[in-house]
């Protein structure tokens, strides 16, 4: 038999790819897969890629947050953990947006690279690779990869192996983060037990509305929670309860809160009267068009969630999350809201109620 072939150093890439995929695929902390990329493209690459960083992208602040790399020294430097914010036009926001990888022969000469310039000059790089992170259209992040060697860029095979790489690493962010979302899903279960508890021991209906608001202000933490009573003489809806301001008599009328009139918000009120539970947020409402467009103006609102008070099909009003910055509103907050409007209907005074039925039935025929 004749002598063992040794591998090439593409075929020892390849064996180090199979791991570092299955590896990547069963972590769910990211320092742990920063770390495992990382010490892949240092295995693999390092040799003529003397620098290596990524960082992960933060959609809301528009910026890059650091988690790591490698350099030419072999020394842990504070600025591999760096933010780094993105400016319009500049070479790394243009990775991000477009979501394409970028070569530069000479970072050092690159004038839309900013910052990353005096990161070439500390280390002598000067041939670089921007590698975008992408999850199903969506850039998570970025990876730089540089050379010391004027226009030093890897192969097809090579980028191949790194896009694979790459592409795994963000699917497994995506799931981490997915995760971690669930986690934090609010259940409604025990926050409605602790004020139904708490609601039961009110003796007063005024009493009842001012905890209603304030474990349902607590759950959301919107701009303002708030309960609004209908008046069916009038035929509108006021202002009865807020977390910024309380009003804890029965019979304490004022004017129509916001001017919301039934007749005016007519598909409004027919929601509520059909039991439905009214959302609009960013991009989305539950009504149409005109109706939403009026009704935020009254409401003095970007975001909206209401959930009708109905007791034996009468509407005595309804219970309102109201936010200053446009919000997708989940299926759970839904929910929630929903349960809270019954709950204050169910321990209202059976006394009080049923005079306000009474008074609805008289309006009405």
């Amino acid at each position: 038999m004749g002598p063992t072939k040794e591998p090439s150093t593409y075929e020892q890439q390849l064996g180090n790819l199979g791991e570092v995929l299955e590896t990547l695929r069963n972590k769910g902390d990211t320092n742990l897969l920063i770390e495992t990329t990382l010490a892949y493209v240092k295995q693999n690459f390092a040799a003529d890629y003397e620098l290596c960083w990524i960082g992960l992208y933060d959609h809301a602040e528009h910026r890059l947050f650091g988690k790591g790399g490698y350099t030419p020294d072999g020394k842990h430097s504070e600025w591999l953990k760096q933010r780094h914010n993105l400016a319009s036009g500049d070479i790394m926001e243009q990775v991000v947006v477009q979501r394409h990888s970028l070569a530069i022969a000479d970072l050092r000469q690159e004038l839309r690279a900013g910052e990353w310039r005096k990161v070439a000059d500390r280390y002598s790089i000067q041939a670089v690779t921007f590698f975008p992170l992408i999850q199903r259209d969506r850039c998570i992040g970025v990876m730089l990869l540089g050379s010391k060697r004027w226009g030093t860029f890897p192969s097809n095979n090579e980028k191949a192996c790194i896009r694979m790489v790459l592409g795994t690493l963000a699917a497994t962010l995506s799931n981490v983060e997915l995760e971690w979302q669930r986690q934090q899903y609010k259940r409604p279960d025990k926050p409605l037990m602790e004020m139904l508890n708490r609601l039961r021991n009110l003796p007063q209906l005024g009493q009842r509305l001012d905890a209603a608001v304030e474990e349902t202000h607590r759950y959301f933490g919107a701009t303002r929670t708030s309960i609004y009573w209908f008046e069916p003489k009038q035929r509108y809806f006021w202002r009865r309860v807020s977390n910024q301001t309380k009003t804890s008599g029965f019979m304490d009328m004022t004017t129509p809160a916001s001017g919301l009139t039934a007749q005016e918000l007519s598909s409004f009120y027919q929601a509520l009267v059909s039991d439905q539970v009214v959302s609009i947020g960013e991009a989305r409402s539950s009504l149409k068009a005109d109706s939403t467009t009026r009704l935020m103006q009254l409401m003095k609102a970007r975001s909206l969630l209401a959930a009708p008070i109905l007791y034996q099909s009468e509407l005595l009003g309804f219970m309102a999350i109201e936010g200053a910055e446009p919000r997708i509103w989940q299926e759970e907050e839904k929910q929630f809201l929903r349960a809270a409007a019954q709950t204050i209907a169910l321990t209202a005074p059976a006394e009080e109620i049923e005079g306000i039925i009474h008074q609805t039935q008289v309006d009405s025929s």
